[in-house]
């Protein structure tokens, strides 16, 4: 009875030795890794429209389907999204394309117009739109903005049209004021700017009519955190006074997107 038990025991334990260290092979005798699914011819099959393609073998998870997990979209029916790991080792759905803010045609991102007056020799810059956003991973943000620009004349009321020859300068600009320390990114620094100058030397009594638009873009690389970022109208002028206003149009874009790195 000893003998017969202590085999017993003797083979419980090279089973136990030998599950904590062997692979699971999937039509495989020879397992490379913890879990390895073997298949040979390997084959490709599209995925509806997407431009995403099935290469079997591969592994089905009901619970990550359309039916059974709410990231996919109700619609269209056929839905391809990535599969992100948490800090937990939890496989989950996710999205790669965040929208963080957007205007649609008939929308308007700057509801109040912005006026500014220029007359010293500093750039003179005015916040026009603030946007704080978050993301939860490395993405590459898109930003982009379009801004009506007018009023241009001198500083008075009314305003009439400046006939000096000199060049004034405006434009917008895009600037963070607050980040993540680790991110890196600078703030009250502005990144991205697109300007130029007007000037008018013809002898008249009313300013322009009509409207310039400013349209800024920009991709840049960002860690996952909160940012603020401020859109801002800027002119300077070198001490030839003027005005302008930002914004006066129904027609101001906004739009942010980030993608998933």
């Amino acid at each position: 009875m000893k003998k017969t038990i202590g085999l017993i025991t003797s083979l419980m334990a090279c089973f136990v030795s030998f599950s904590q260290t062997a692979q699971t092979g999937i039509n495989t005798l020879l397992p490379q890794q913890e879990l390895h699914i073997a298949g040979t011819p390997s084959t490709t099959t599209a995925i509806g429209t997407t431009g995403k393609n099935v290469v079997t073998p591969t592994i089905r998870l009901e619970g990550l389907n359309q039916t059974n997990n709410t990231a996919h979209p109700v619609s269209p029916a056929i839905s391809t999204l990535p599969i992100y790991a948490t800090v937990d080792g939890n496989l989950v759905l996710g999205t790669r394309t965040k929208v963080i803010t957007q205007t649609l045609p008939g929308q308007d991102a700057i509801t109040a117009t912005a006026y500014i007056g220029v007359t010293g020799t500093a750039d003179v810059v005015t916040t026009l739109k603030t946007i704080t956003f978050t993301i939860d991973r490395i993405s590459l943000v898109y930003l982009n903005a379009n801004v009506s620009m007018s009023y241009i004349g001198t500083i008075s009321t009314p305003s009439f049209a400046f006939i000096d020859g000199k060049a004034r300068r405006m434009g917008i600009q895009f600037m963070f004021t607050a980040a993540p320390v680790a991110s890196g990114v600078p703030t009250a620094v502005a990144f991205a700017e697109n300007s130029n100058s007007y000037t008018n030397g013809v002898d008249g009594s009313t300013i322009m009519t009509g409207f310039f638009y400013y349209n800024l873009g920009k991709a840049i690389k960002l860690t996952a955190g909160t940012y603020t970022l401020n859109i801002s109208g800027i002119a300077s002028a070198n001490g030839n006074s003027f005005q302008l206003g930002y914004g006066a149009t129904a027609t101001d874009a906004v739009n942010i997107v980030a993608i998933a790195l």
